[in-house]
């Protein structure tokens, strides 16, 4: 299965096998260990509704995109959703009913599940402090 990628040193997407670790960026030459290795803070499986709002998916006249949770972290969430794959770099806000909040995140990586549900890796913009987290988990 093909995942897209941001790399996390030059910001540039690629596509790769998730069976291929250690792998390089081809842009930048980059090393990542392992795909999802390079996070060093702790990861919640926190299950929870999620929405997302860009310009390609959302206006005024339309609902947001729905999304559940599968885990986050301080730095980001990983969410899944039915519908077409996001595409890494571009930038979402996603709101959290169990933070009440607003966050802008950066599209990292996205892959295709199946025929209908998607999964998308989002680095927040800025951090949700752990004890936050923690509180509500």
């Amino acid at each position: 299965m093909a995942e897209q990628l941001t790399c996390q040193n030059c910001n540039k997407s690629y596509n790769t096998t998730a069976d291929m670790t250690p792998h390089a960026c081809p842009h930048c030459g980059f090393i990542f260990s392992k795909l999802g290795s390079e996070r060093s803070e702790k990861r919640f499986q926190w299950s929870a509704y999620c929405y997302l709002f860009d310009d390609k998916i959302y206006n005024p006249m339309h609902t947001p995109l729905t999304a559940k949770t599968q885990d986050i972290s301080q730095y980001g969430t990983k969410i899944r959703y039915a519908g077409k794959p996001l595409t890494p770099g571009d930038t979402v806000d996603i709101y959290t009913d169990m933070f009440n909040q607003l966050s802008r995140a950066n599209v990292m990586w996205s892959m295709s599940i199946n025929e209908t549900d998607s999964m998308v890796g989002l680095k927040l913009v800025e951090p949700i402090p752990e004890s936050i987290i923690i509180g509500k988990d």
